[in-house]
């Protein structure tokens, strides 16, 4: 090796141990006098810890910085595994995975010093006996005087939560502490598991203490939704309903099979996998009453659950690709083995209540489509009062909200057609599109790459529950989505699910209107 190249690799080895020594003292120093909040990752070597949940760490901290909240916050990494055998994973994925990244908040202030001054901030614990648990509380009560807030974000396995729930019901809670947990869906797989789920976790964590993650809720595109409609509550607020809207349509296309995960897919299915929480949770974003304060968040989930109680089911269609027993046998190395196990369901829902009666609503999803897209379509009535009547085309009387994918692939926007009433734009990250639809004003919506977990991550810190899924909202939803599933069991009884050739251009039009004839095969 060049003398001078390994000059210069030890050098730099002693100044990043120098600096995170001395961030370590300092930080030590500084926590026991400033207001302290600790971040715990539980299944901190894990693929989804790896790959998103680090850098949303990393990302908060930075953010932090930059706001100069007087706030320290201190990451544990936690895990099963003792320190010896984890620790340097830990480090590994650290040095290796986080970086800095344009767009992002911290942005600014990102470098290779930060990352040094985060990896030093971050420490490992085993996490497996109860004393464990006791032993890390016990250490953060007598060490921090002003401790306000341990935040534990569970990306471990479902059927952990419970017994750790109960742990950190007895060893982590601490007066004039707050205490927020993350856990990852599935939150149960029918209504009955998901009642479970709820009721043992109730035994240990209080609702405004328990934040279920949907990703989906942290993508731009589907915040785009909500800041819509609160910057133009003056113009449409009165008229989202309805005598003004005919149909709302939401669609997630999506190219990917399921070869080699079949055995995965073949317990969930389309339904369960995205219809119950992705793109219900978009629809409680369109259709709830807004709030009259757009900050309560309490308000906003208990509208969502209350709009998820009153929908009804009205018809579905189940589908799957042509190829999908193939990737059966391929998976399971069984010639002979089937499944009826949908791959795309178009979901046609009414919504009980006076602002949406009559409204009908379509849920549509599936694998190995045509295109990677999502998106949801508002279609208002040709004869609304809010039309204006000299432009008829149809989709100049659309509000298009582009979640993401598309052909070509775009990021988030939102569509206004020509028809409607022009758009206010939220904040300045929204702009005209360089590349607008016709009909209508087209309106990008950020810059910069979609980081879901960024957004959840800083919204758990800020104690924002609008941006998770909460009890009430969960059991509304699978009462719904419970009864479908039934539903599509049901008719699979007399007759083998239909199919559709695997990279065909659907609609969900296509797929209704093929019920009242034949849908064995698109």
């Amino acid at each position: 090796m060049n003398k001078t190249l390994l000059k210069i690799g030890v050098a730099t080895l002693l100044l990043e141990l120098l600096v995170s020594n001395v961030v370590t003292s300092q930080t030590d120093d500084l926590a026991e006098q400033r207001p302290v909040v600790n971040v715990v990752l539980f299944g901190s070597t894990g693929s989804l810890a790896a790959k998103y949940l680090w850098q949303a760490m990393f990302n908060l901290y930075l953010e932090n910085e930059l706001s100069k909240s007087g706030v320290t916050i201190l990451f544990t990494a936690a895990g099963r595994d003792p320190p010896e055998k984890a620790s340097e994973k830990v480090k590994d994925i650290i040095d290796q995975n986080i970086k800095c990244i344009e767009g992002t908040a911290g942005a600014s202030i990102c470098s290779e010093h930060e990352k040094i001054k985060f990896a030093a901030v971050t420490r490992y614990v085993r996490l497996k006996h109860a004393e464990d648990y006791k032993s890390l509380c016990s250490t953060w009560d007598n060490k921090f005087q002003k401790e306000i807030g341990r935040i534990m974000y569970l990306s471990i396995p479902p059927f952990a939560y419970s017994n750790i729930a109960d742990l950190l019901n007895q060893h982590c809670k601490k007066d004039g502490t707050y205490l927020r947990v993350a856990i990852e869906k599935p939150f149960g797989s029918d209504l009955q598991s998901a009642l479970e789920m709820a009721e043992e976790l109730k035994t240990s964590l209080k609702d405004d203490q328990l934040y279920r993650v949907d990703h989906y809720l942290g993508k731009r595109g589907v915040q785009q939704i909500r800041d819509f409609r609160v910057a133009n509550k003056k113009s449409y607020g009165d008229y989202w309903n309805a005598e003004n809207i005919e149909e709302v349509n939401i669609i997630m296309k999506e190219t990917e099979d399921v070869a080699g995960r079949t055995s995965f897919y073949d317990a969930y299915g389309v339904i369960r996998d995205v219809h119950q929480n992705h793109l219900t949770e978009v629809l409680s974003l369109v259709c709830m009453a807004m709030p009259k304060d757009e900050s309560d968040s309490n308000a906003e989930l208990l509208n969502k659950a209350d709009l998820l109680s009153k929908m009804q089911h009205v018809r579905t269609v189940a589908l799957q690709y042509d190829n999908y027993n193939k990737h059966v046998q391929e998976d399971t190395k069984n010639d002979t083995a089937t499944s009826n196990t949908p791959t795309l369901a178009v979901t046609e829902v009414a919504i009980n209540s006076a602002d949406w009666k009559g409204v009908k609503v379509h849920i549509m999803a599936g694998k190995a489509l045509n295109v990677r897209e999502a998106e949801v379509r508002v279609v208002f009535r040709s004869d609304a009062p809010i039309i204006s009547k000299t432009d008829q085309n149809p989709n100049s009387r659309e509000i298009v909200f582009h979640i993401q994918g598309g052909n070509p692939s775009r990021g988030p926007y939102t569509f206004v057609g020509s028809a409607l009433p022009a758009p206010v734009k939220p904040n300045e990250q929204w702009v005209d599109s360089p590349e607008p639809l016709a009909q209508g004003q087209t309106l990008d919506f950020g810059q910069g790459p979609d980081r879901p977990y960024d957004k959840l991550v800083w919204s758990l810190f800020q104690g924002d529950q609008a941006n998770f899924v909460r009890t009430d909202g969960l059991v509304a939803s699978w009462t719904l989505w419970d009864a479908v599933l039934q539903n599509v069991a049901e008719k699979l009884k007399s007759a083998p699910i239909g199919k559709y050739t695997a990279g065909l251009k659907l609609s969900f039009k296509d797929i209704l209107n093929s019920e009242s004839t034949s849908h064995d095969e698109f």
